[in-house]
């Protein structure tokens, strides 16, 4: 019989039992509430964003170290950035990222630094390239495990939206608009065809001899990365150059050919999931082709996806100091300028397309440019609305327009009207909207965005921009050329500006009309060589002081007191000096009487303004005999 003490010791471990039994069986029941009340308040860990279980273990495992390993870690990878051992770096990089998923900053600081620092300390671009687009998987894997939308299952709350800013920045600038951007364009260019169109391989015959009508259906496939190519980098004017680049950079990170084994954040380039509280569509990563009929892929339109998703967690415009936080998150940056950024990224494809040499649905003429034969039918690539420039401007003055209603800074003409007849009379809310209105366009300079998309999506806009790119690129070494810009190029590109007023006076157009009339002198000098430098250098920058019949600019300074002209009927070739002394009567009476003024004076005297600026550059005339 046991004794009275082993009784009671046996009764205690019952005791102890049952209650430990009542309380895991209360905790039980009471999860569900404790659950609800954590995701209330975006406590739990699955809920933040996608779970992954390997780093879930490693940070469980280390407890109370896992400071001291963040730590040694960082300062381990500054190390090893010091002594340029980059596998090191991206090994200690994911580790780190494990071990703080849910912080955004080691995301958005290691993602950047990979892409800005460590990519430019390579010599070979195809190695920057390779680092850059490592910084933007980074930083796509961080967005995954901090956008609670991409939990398991999915939540309600609000992502960041600095991440997904952050990202397509860096498609757009550091892939876009860097130094090296040409070719880290086509290489992006490349990343985006499946490897069995881009394998080099295929190219050339048992015998080693290119196959000109394999390599002909590669260029009718992507015929802006063969014209990027050929055009703006040197050294790929013939098909055996191009592919000598496919197989250089065949091993670029690009997509994976079966979509249905395709993982978003296992390829690149990556896109954002699609989202139906987006405010714009973009294209979908699951998609075999990332182009459409109508619209062209490239690194703008992947960085204007991600401005667009970055969208999607702002609270509605003019509620950004009071709003559920629970719901909205903001950005760092004013949130007017933030939500531009769509817009801005589909203008720089715009913009980027014509740079290309893309204007409209003619094609590219590869026709004798690729080691064929130059007689013969025209053979064009890229005839179709896919490459029209026309239209990736007017869906950019679509987006600045839906961002200008959106945000108060574009009201229609009546409502405009009506606002300012309500401030005439004392309105206030009158007021508080236009004072509004006046500042914000101010400090997104959205009227120069609004007016420049407005004109450049006009056929006059598109023909005047591809006057302009082919006497520059085609018929640059022709000495023609000076009669091109005379007879063609500048009288165009002044009748648009004639025909917007408001189009002339953006900075940027100003700049572009000074750039355009300093190439024309600059021909004008080099197929003359007996013009001084230093009149045309006056005339580039002199206001005119005095009329001149005849002058293309009038000069201010006795000192260079000469004219630069060209005219027809003396015999002189376009551009010649004229005499400073006319004895026989030979100039005189070659061009017309009295002075030149837009729209009158004789027939053909016309007088070409160009620029209206403030200070050294106001009020620059060429005055021509057309």
């Amino acid at each position: 019989m046991a004794s009275t003490h082993e009784q009671r010791a046996a009764y205690r471990k019952i005791i102890y039992f049952v209650v430990i039994l009542l309380l895991f069986t209360g905790s039980l029941l009471h999860r569900k509430f404790i659950n609800a009340q954590a995701d209330d308040l975006i406590l739990r860990d699955v809920g933040r964003g996608k779970a992954d279980l390997t780093s879930s273990t490693v940070r469980l495992t280390l407890s109370g170290a896992r400071g001291v390993a963040v730590t040694s870690l960082w300062l381990a990878a500054q190390e090893r950035q010091k002594k340029h051992e980059w596998n090191e770096l991206e090994v200690i990089v994911d580790s780190l990222t494990h071990l703080q998923p849910r912080f955004v900053s080691p995301w958005l600081y290691q993602g950047w630094n990979l892409a800005f620092n460590v990519s430019v300390e390579c010599d070979r671009v195809r190695d920057k390239y390779y680092y850059i687009t490592r910084g933007i998987t980074l930083l796509c894997r961080g967005e995954e495990k901090n956008d609670p939308g991409q939990a398991v299952p999915p939540r309600p709350w609000p992502a960041d939206p600095q991440m997904r800013f952050e990202i397509g920045h860096t498609y757009q600038f550091k892939i876009g608009q860097s130094d090296e951007n040409k070719t880290l364009r086509c290489l992006f260019d490349m990343s985006c065809i499946p490897l069995s169109e881009r394998n080099p391989d295929q190219f050339y015959t048992q015998g080693k001899q290119i196959d000109f009508e394999k390599f002909k259906t590669f260029c009718e496939n992507h015929p802006r990365l063969v014209r990027r190519l050929r055009e703006r980098l040197v050294g790929f004017e013939q098909p055996q150059a191009i592919i000598g680049f496919l197989t250089d950079n065949k091993d670029i990170p690009g997509r994976v050919e079966d979509r249905r084994q395709a993982d978003r954040l296992a390829e690149f380039p990556i896109l954002p999931p699609q989202d139906s509280k987006s405010p714009h569509a973009y294209p979908d990563w699951r998609t075999a082709s990332l182009a459409t009929a109508n619209e062209d892929f490239d690194t703008f339109i992947c960085g204007r996806a991600w401005f667009t998703y970055a969208q999607i967690p702002l609270p509605e415009p003019g509620k950004e100091k009071d709003y559920d936080r629970l719901k909205h998150r903001l950005p760092r940056p004013t949130t007017v300028i933030f939500r531009a950024y769509p817009a801005h990224g589909q203008a720089n494809f715009a913009e980027e397309l014509q740079k290309d040499g893309w204007f409209d649905d003619s094609g590219w003429d590869i026709r004798g440019k690729l080691g064929n034969s130059a007689s013969g039918p025209a053979i064009l690539v890229g005839a179709s609305g896919r490459y029209n420039s026309g239209d990736a401007w007017s869906k950019a003055h679509d987006l600045y327009r839906y961002y200008g209603l959106r945000n108060d800074l574009y009201f229609e003409p009546a409502e405009l009207k009506k606002l300012q007849q309500e401030l005439r009379r004392g309105s206030k809310t009158a007021l508080e909207i236009l004072a509004k209105y006046d500042y914000y366009r101010g400090l997104t300079n959205f009227s120069d965005h609004f007016q420049k998309t407005q004109v450049e999506q006009t056929q006059e806009a598109v023909a005047a921009r591809k006057a302009i790119f082919e006497v520059e690129h085609t018929a640059a070494a022709d000495p023609n050329a000076i009669n091109i810009y005379r007879d063609t190029v500048l009288p165009q590109w002044l009748d648009l500006l004639l025909r917007h007023p408001e189009f002339h006076k953006i900075e940027t157009i100003q700049s572009e009309s000074y750039e355009l009339q300093a190439k024309y002198f600059k021909l004008l000098q080099f197929y003359n060589k007996g013009l001084p430098e230093k009149v045309v250098i006056g005339a580039a920058y002199a206001a005119p002081v005095f009329p001149m019949p005849g002058a293309l600019v009038p000069l201010g300074d006795p000192n260079i007191a000469r004219t630069i002209v060209y005219w027809n009927g003396t015999g002189e070739l376009p551009g010649a000096m004229p005499p400073l002394s006319d004895p026989d009567g030979k100039f005189s009476a070659a061009w017309p009487k009295g002075v030149l003024t837009e729209g009158g004076g004789r027939k053909g005297a016309k007088v070409l303004y160009l620029r209206e600026v403030e200070g050294l550059f106001d009020q620059l005339y060429v005055m021509d005999n057309l």
